[in-house]
């Protein structure tokens, strides 16, 4: 009986619970004067917290539609089996408190900086153990939610790798916002940015399960070198202290191996972070003597057709000093594609059309450093690469790329139905990928394009591109006059210091390089002997960078690399993202580490006679070589070193060679048809990734014919195949005139060479 009143009691207790709120939410809605605007800021703020509208519909499972293609794909995956890696992360209580205290930040002076633990990685039925640091990270509570959502900061001990990388942030995929991040970093690869790794992971800590996680690589040399680039500063801010450009203060990853171990990139990048706080927003400040425009054209591009916003504010913004070309290149980071900036791109920021921006607007000092009147040459390079990322073409290109890489990850994502990222908290409807608002998107960008160009039109800056480029030609002019009058003289002599040339066209004259004597050339060269060979001799340098340079029938004798402050110019000729063709060219006796030192270049070979190396003799930095043949007399180091660059070839030839007569290094791409040579330490070498063809191989008075190996533990497994070996016959026990290491791989005459113990080194072999 108590029962039956009691539960009589809660039904009317409910009853007019439930009348009262009916008849509030009425007066609220729908009551006086303002119910009208009260009515708009509550549907509104509803519609915001749930994500439905516009603004929201590509990262929101917003209409029926969607959140039955989410219910269907998660319900599909978690019937497949999941192969991605297996991560868990191996922690004692003591260390795992530390980790707990970091989250809540509860810091104290006796906290250290980083926990210990183990990380177990298994993938394809293999398992590897590697020691780590961990820590927590994120300035955001979605970061810190709990500690089993938490993310974490993860510093591999010396040696060891994670999926190829030593520094790296495993993340909940949230907090990036999906796939959006990974697209955003797959355009930035196409287009030939620094990128980073995103691995989706299945995440567990001491045996308990996680679920999805999303490793991220970290800022470090493994980036660069995987990139094609230099090791070279990479550079942050202090967030801490200060975020508005130009009162915040740069910070430097590994500031103290720059600090001490190359000081003088160290602080030619610094210097050139000072000028540019105090000097940004002066008219004669050029940007292209600091930034590559190039890179930096591309990537406020992309983050337009994108609307990854977030990328662009200076927490965001990583810098990389090129030591090649002394310029700062952008590392795309945390673009967190997130809602609204509907009708805004950085045209409008340019042109001041007071389009509504937000944050990305909000340190617009920073942003005046590339779009500012003054920067025509940027501005220019921007609105073309805005036109070829909202071209049809490229939205076939990024569709190829959702499909390929994107979908896949989705998938993924959609097994654990996860929540829309609100950025400030978990959405209440699934996160869906919707790229259509990216090509919708496009057609305002045309048209704002199209608006831009007529109005440059009337304020006629076509006029000033070809003043511009006028001016750049009359200074060429006044520089070569500096020369002397060269019609009537057969000698050319440049005395010490740093020439900067541009244009040069010199025929049939010799060339004297008084000591430390540099010429630094821009814009289209050649040098050369039309009707015999010329000398160009000294003790000096050549660097020819962007643009192109031709040297033809010409020795050069006795040059000298010279070591300049902030800049990594290895040899005595340099070129440096440039077109290059080298025809009868003879060297003799330079000093320095390399000869000739060709980075990110095109370059065409024919007929190259090195003698006298004191190191390498031709290094091959990324980009490309083409040759015809290749001759090497006495190098104390390599006669060819390639990095990351593809490689096609006749003939090589060396003679005397310290240590190898080919070496190919960082995922080179090489095919040549014959090499051969002789009183040589290594013949053939391929390491880190590259894969190389040799049609035929003849070799004598070598210890080892050919290897193949990983050097560096980040990149992959190497492959040599030799067509045809020469000295085959002559041979017993054929295998230990080849080292290889498990897993890489060399094939002789189609035959596999066994490999060797993974304890034996390859310098154990030589000694």
């Amino acid at each position: 009986m108590l029962l039956k009143y009691t539960l009589k009691f809660f039904k009317v207790f409910l009853i007019i619970i439930g009348s009262l709120t009916i008849i509030f939410s009425y007066l609220i809605l729908f009551y006086g004067d303002t119910s009208n605007q009260r009515r708009a800021i509550i549907f509104s703020n509803s519609n915001q917290m749930l994500g439905i509208g516009k603004k929201y519909n590509h990262f929101v499972a917003n209409t029926p539609e969607k959140i039955a293609k989410v219910i269907y794909f998660g319900l599909i995956k978690n019937f497949k089996k999941n192969d991605i890696p297996k991560v868990e992360i191996l922690i004692n209580f003591k260390n795992l408190r530390i980790l707990e205290a970091q989250r809540q930040k509860k810091l104290n002076n006796d906290l250290p900086i980083y926990a210990k633990a183990k990380i177990k990685i298994t993938k394809n039925n293999k398992t590897e153990l590697v020691n780590v640091k961990i820590r927590s990270k994120g300035d955001r509570e979605m970061h810190r939610i709990d500690i089993d959502q938490m993310s974490y900061k993860i510093d591999v001990s010396k040696n060891n790798f994670i999926f190829g990388m030593e520094e790296m942030s495993i993340q909940k995929p949230i907090v990036r916002n999906y796939g959006w991040e990974l697209l955003f970093h797959e355009i930035m690869k196409k287009e030939g940015l620094i990128n980073l790794k995103l691995i989706p992971i299945e995440l567990s800590r001491n045996s308990k399960q996680l679920g999805i996680f999303v490793l991220e690589e970290g800022f470090s040399k493994e980036l660069l070198e995987t990139q094609g680039r230099k090791d070279g500063p990479i550079i942050g801010i202090e967030e801490e202290l200060n975020q508005t450009f130009p009162i915040l203060t740069y910070d430097y990853y590994s500031e103290k191996k720059w600090a001490t171990e190359q000081s003088d990139i160290y602080i030619a990048s610094k210097k050139n972070l000072e000028y540019l706080k105090k000097n940004y927003d002066n008219k004669n400040y050029e940007i292209s003597e600091f930034f590559d425009v190039e890179m930096w054209a591309k990537y406020f591009a992309i983050i337009d057709i994108l609307k990854a916003y977030h990328a662009a504010v200076t927490k965001s913004s990583k810098l990389y000093f090129n030591p090649s070309t002394g310029l700062f290149e952008p590392i795309p980071f945390d673009a967190h594609i997130g809602s609204g900036y509907d009708d805004f791109i950085f045209l409008d920021f340019y042109k001041n059309n007071g389009i509504e921006c937000g944050y990305v607007c909000e340190d617009k000092k920073w942003l005046k450093v590339f779009f500012d009147k003054k920067n025509k040459k940027f501005i220019q390079l921007y609105v073309e690469y805005l036109d070829k990322f909202t071209s049809k073409e490229y939205a076939i290109l990024i569709k190829e790329i959702i499909n390929q890489k994107i979908e896949p990850f989705n998938k993924i994502i959609y097994s654990e139905f996860s929540n829309s990222d609100r950025v400030f908290f978990k959405g209440f409807l699934p996160y869906f990928f919707d790229p259509e608002p990216i090509f919708d998107r496009a057609s305002l960008i045309k048209n704002k394009i199209k608006s831009f160009k007529n109005e440059m039109l009337v304020e006629t800056d076509k006029e000033y591109f070809d003043l511009f480029q006028k001016k750049i030609v009359e200074k060429d002019f006044n520089l070569l006059s500096d020369l002397g009058d060269l019609k009537k003289s057969d000698k050319i002599i440049f005395t010490k210091g740093l020439w900067k040339l541009n244009n040069l066209k010199i025929v049939d004259k010799q060339i004297i390089l008084e000591r430390d004597s540099i010429l630094l050339l821009f814009g289209d060269n050649y040098f050369g002997g039309l009707n015999n060979i010329i000398t160009i001799q000294g003790k000096g340098m050549i660097i020819q960078m962007n643009g192109s340079l031709e040297l033809k029938n010409i020795h050069f004798k006795g040059l000298k690399n010279i070591k300049v402050g902030g800049r990594n110019w290895s040899g005595s000729i340099n070129t440096i993202n440039s077109k290059v063709k080298l025809e009868n060219i003879e060297i003799t006796s330079f000093e320095g580490e390399d000869a000739i030192n060709l980075v990110n270049s095109i370059s065409y070979v024919k007929d190259l006679k090195i003698n006298n190396s004191m190191s390498d003799a031709l290094d091959v930095d990324f980009g490309k070589l083409f040759f015809n043949k290749i001759y090497c007399y006495k190098a104390l180091n390599d006669c060819l070193d390639t990095s990351g660059a593809f490689v096609e070839g006749d003939f090589l030839y060396g003679e005397n060679i310290g240590d190898k007569l080919a070496s190919f290094g960082e995922k080179s791409l090489v095919k040549i048809e014959r090499i051969s040579g002789k009183n040589i330490n290594i013949g053939v070498a391929s390491k880190d990734g590259s894969n190389v063809k040799v049609d035929k191989l003849k070799l004598e008075n070598t210890k080892i014919y050919g290897a193949s190996y990983i050097k560096k533990p980040f990149f992959d497994e190497a492959m040599l195949d030799i067509g045809s070996f020469e000295n085959y016959d002559n041979l017993e026990n054929i295998e230990k005139f080849f080292f290889t290491s498990k897993k890489n791989i060399i094939l002789l005459n189609n035959k596999n060479i066994s490999a060797r113990s993974d304890q034996i080194k390859l310098t154990d072999i030589l000694n």
